[in-house]
């Protein structure tokens, strides 16, 4: 029996025909579109030839009718394959965030971020000025840094409703940027979507989120905002990749006290308003604002708290943080003193009138150490070791231990 034999390989003719025709593909989708690999969102973007218009994304209606426009062209290609010529080495690669802040120019700063600050009536506005330019400068960095996360602070404006807080803080993002680059909304803190947004946009606007965040997403949210970089698989993708980390965070809350973990609030920079001058913000050049940010950048200005800012930072958020039921019974039963009650003993007092008994020793030693009472340990009986806090009791008869004694 006579067996035949199939060969893969292809003819020399045939190569040079399908090169031909790659060719006249290229050629065409050259003359006819301007097109840039966008390496933010990792799409294609495109615009008429001579065009003047915004690029637009590339998307199935699009592409489809180019590759009905190669078919009467004489030079046909199914979209799938055209779109993996135009997501190849054909296209170049364009990073638009680079490109707007390189695009600013060199003017030198002036004074526009302390204007636009200017704009937003707080108790503390040198601080407010401060604590703007840091982060503003910290959003170049982030944007321009291609490794790890160079803003590790979330800028939150307090108050009352209909003060303009959401308004004042998407005013924040550059008019080229917005359409594509300004999230504003709610975040689900464990998807995979949430993940993208780190890579994808400049700026994640929490609107009215933080204070109905449960305690496990406050801490998500914290390691979101400092994340050094995604490590996702993108939706039809065959390999997880990891991307670069470009997004900074932002949020308004309407009160005040939404902190409720005292010992990671130095992620936040809130601010209470007392009213915000949107016709004067609006005014102001946030084109000026960008340029004198990235002139501080490449300056070296230094837009990380250092770790003295951040026990400011720390201290001055106190007045945000939200009091549990357990802070308010131990700030209204003790203070630092010279007696010494052990957790178990100041609960004791503490539930003493109540009619439940389900106060959390965790709550309760957060409030003790936010009141100035450090946790320590004693001798009791000999070598026992029993921890516990040296208290004085507002409300009831002071109690004290008289067999115990400080651990040298």
């Amino acid at each position: 029996m006579k067996r035949t034999t199939n060969s893969t390989a292809a003819t020399p003719s045939l190569v040079a025909d399908g090169d031909q025709k790659l060719r006249a593909v290229e050629t065409y989708i050259s003359t006819n579109n301007e097109l840039y690999y966008n390496v933010v969102k990792e799409v294609v973007e495109w615009r008429p030839a001579g065009s003047a218009a915004p690029y637009q994304l590339l998307d199935d209606y699009r592409l489809n009718s180019l590759s009905r426009e190669l078919t009467h062209h004489g030079c046909p290609m199914r979209p799938d394959g055209l779109y993996r010529l135009l997501a190849s080495d054909f296209t170049p690669r364009v990073d638009p965030l680079q490109q707007y802040f390189i695009g600013l120019g060199e003017s030198p700063a002036d004074g526009t971020i302390a204007q636009l600050a200017a704009t937003v009536t707080v108790a503390d506005p040198a601080t407010f000025a401060l604590y703007l330019k840091k982060w503003v400068v910290s959003v170049v960095a982030n944007a321009l840094t291609s490794t790890g996360c160079q803003n590790h602070t979330c800028l939150v404006l307090t108050g009352g409703q209909g003060r303009g807080k959401t308004t004042w803080l998407e005013l924040l993002c550059p008019k080229p940027l917005a359409q594509q680059y300004l999230f504003t909304g709610k975040i689900h803190v464990e998807s995979k979507d949430t993940q993208l947004l780190l890579s994808e946009y400049l700026f994640i606007n929490i609107d009215d989120q933080l204070r109905t965040l449960n305690k496990q997403d406050e801490n998500s949210l914290k390691t979101l905002i400092t994340q050094p970089s995604v490590k996702v698989r993108r939706p039809y993708a065959r390999l997880i990749t990891e991307l670069p980390r470009r997004a900074s965070f932002m949020g308004s809350v309407n009160g005040a006290d939404f902190l409720t973990d005292p010992t990671g609030s130095r992620r936040f920079l809130p601010f209470e308003v007392e009213a915000i001058d949107l016709e004067a913000a609006q005014q102001v050049d946030i084109t000026a604002v960008w340029r004198e940010a990235y002139q501080l950048w490449k300056g070296g200005f230094q837009y990380w708290f250092a770790d003295d800012e951040m026990l400011t930072v720390h201290e001055r958020n106190r007045q945000f943080q939200h009091d549990t039921p357990e802070y308010d019974l131990v700030a209204a039963t003790f203070v630092a003193g010279n007696n010494f009650l052990t957790l178990a003993q100041i609960k004791e007092r503490l539930q003493v009138g109540l009619t439940t008994r389900n106060l959390r020793d965790k709550a309760v030693g957060e409030a003790l150490a936010r009141l100035g009472i450090k946790r320590q340990q004693r001798r009791i009986e000999g070598d026992h070791r029993v921890a516990g806090y040296l208290v004085r009791e507002l409300v009831h008869a002071a109690w004290e231990d008289k067999t115990s004694r400080p651990i040298p």
